[in-house]
Formats: structure tokens, sequence, C-alpha cells
């Protein structure tokens, strides 16, 4: 038969409308002549080309999620070469030489959106007519904080790279201070500016200084004299000539300078923020598996790391401030 496509009104809401009063009990119709009319019509077998046998039409696959996840995420199956229960179980168990750095990246991207969520587990048609990718997101959004978990796992990968960079970065800081500090020839080129800057700021607020910002040395780069030909810069070399021309040898003494100039304290204290950040995400993620019957796994993997990294990061950070 045909079917009417029409909404029903929920049976708690019938009585607050005029269908409370109405009944079809007593109603009688043809139902033969109804089903004459009114049947399915049969569709035509479709011939064979060799044989001329009748072939009927194979159930249309259903697809739930929009075409570019369907495509990014057909992507994903093919290099992923697991079934949804060899990814379950690779996720409940956190396999990480199944789950590779390379295959995490690949699910993090594919992982079901809420609203995806949402439209995957309302379907409730039958299972066996969903497409590959939307069984696999579907199966996805049945793990618990499978996205989240994913993410832990990128962060472990990444992490030992991060915090080595970093490290070696704190190094040549380190050794740049330490440099400067111990350099004869630098405190001595400072003492020239002091004096250069003094003279020139005489009878202002700005005059009679004892010590300035090493920004200072920026400055006098652009400060340009009157014909625009010559700056302060060109100054302080005629006068180092005389002074002591011994002070020119202080690049040989700042070996690690001219390597740590090539960052800001603004771009180390980003990149310490942002390992941070992400050692903060596991170490909510291991709270929240620790009242999870389902994430053990989960807990025994990342609860060392988490508590290992801490360390790393409180060492990272002593050198940092320090």
């Amino acid at each position: 038969m045909k079917g009417i496509f029409w909404s029903k009104i929920p049976n708690m809401n019938v009585d607050s409308t005029l269908w409370k009063d109405l009944s079809d009990e007593k109603i009688v119709i043809d139902e033969k002549l109804l089903m004459e009319h009114f049947s399915a019509k049969k569709s035509k077998a479709k011939k064979k080309t060799n044989e001329g046998e009748g072939k009927s039409e194979k159930p249309k696959e259903v697809k739930i999620v929009d075409g570019k996840k369907q495509q990014n995420a057909g992507i994903v199956i093919s290099r992923l070469k697991m079934t949804t229960d060899e990814l379950r179980n690779a996720v409940m168990n956190m396999d990480e030489d199944l789950l590779t750095p390379e295959k995490v990246g690949m699910l993090i991207n594919i992982a079901p959106t809420g609203e995806e969520t949402g439209a995957l587990q309302g379907y409730d048609g039958d299972p066996a007519l969903l497409g590959k990718v939307d069984q696999l997101l579907l199966e996805l959004t049945k793990m618990e904080h499978f996205k989240e978990h994913m993410q832990c796992l990128s962060i472990k990968n990444q992490f030992k790279d991060q915090a080595d960079v970093l490290n070696r970065l704190l190094d040549v800081c380190v050794s740049a201070v330490q440099e400067l500090k111990n350099c004869k020839r630098f405190t001595k080129l400072l003492t020239v500016v002091l004096k250069m800057g003094n003279f020139m700021n005489g009878g202002s607020r700005r005059g009679g200084a004892f010590g300035i910002k090493l920004d200072v040395l920026n400055k006098i780069e652009t400060a340009k004299s009157n014909s625009g030909k010559f700056t302060l810069v060109h100054f302080l070399v005629q006068q180092l000539q005389t002074i002591d021309p011994d002070v020119f040898k202080l690049v040989d003494e700042l070996k690690s300078v001219s390597d740590a100039a090539k960052y800001t304290v603004g771009q180390l204290t980003g990149d310490f923020a942002a390992i941070r950040k992400s050692m903060k995400t596991v170490a909510t993620e291991v709270e929240w598996a620790k009242k999870s019957e389902d994430a053990n796994e989960f807990v025994s993997v990342f609860g060392p790391f988490s508590e290992g990294t801490f360390f790393c990061l409180f060492c990272l950070f002593l050198c940092f401030v320090c």
C-alpha cells in the first residue's frame, strides 16, 4: 500500500484537540477497493543483459553526513585499513602501535561534530543501509570522549619534540644572557652609549642617567643626522675606534646572541603557554577518565604521562623565569 506521510499528534496531546471526541472504530470502508486503487506499484523487473532474467533493485545506501565529510572520511577509511571493531578495540586499549601519529591526526579531523552526532544517533533505520563512512562515524559517536582521547594521543606524540625545542631555545637564551653579562667589551660599549646619550639629553629629565634599557641599541640605529646620511651608530663606531678599538672583538664572545636574537620573549612565552595548555587538557581528561568505567586503559597510559610532564614543565618554567 502507498503510505500517507502525515505528522501524528502525540497521544498525550490528543485530549486538547478536536480529536478528543472522535473515533474511527465504527467506520467501515471498502478495503478491497482501497487496495485495488492505492496499492503500491510494482517495479518492472529489469532484464539482465546476458541471462534475461529479472533482477530486483538493491536497497539504496543511506548517507547522513554531508558530501565533504563523506569524501574526507572516505579517504581516512582507505588509509586506516581497520574495521570498526578493530578501531574500537584500539581506542579502548589506547593501542599506540595501531593508533600511529598519522592515523590519530586523521581521526581527529573526521571526529563527528555535535550536530553530526545528533543526526547519526537519531537514525532509526536499518544500520546495514548506512554507507561505510556513516557506519564508522556512528561507531565513533558511541565512544565516549573519542575526539578528546585522540587529541591527548596527539599531544603525547608531540610533547617530547616540543619540549626539546623549547629547552634548546631556553639554553640558547640563557647562554646569550650569560655571555652578555660576562663580556667586558660589551659593557664598555654600553658605557660609551650611556655617555653619548647623557650628553645628548643634558638639560632634560632624560639626562643624568646611570643606567638605560638595552632597547636603546635599536633606537640609535634609527637616529639619523640632519643630513640623513649619518646615524648614531656611525658616531658610536667612530668613538669606539678612538676610545677602545678592542671592543669590536666582542662578536667573538657573543656566539649565542645571534641565535637568541631570532626569538622574542613573546614567542618563548607563547610556546611555553601552548605546551602548558596542552598538558592541562590531558590532566582534565585523566580526571574524567578516572570516573569512567570504560576508560581504565586511558588512565593507565596518560596518568603517568601527565605526572611526568608536569615535572618536566616545572623544570622548563624554572629555566624560563630564571
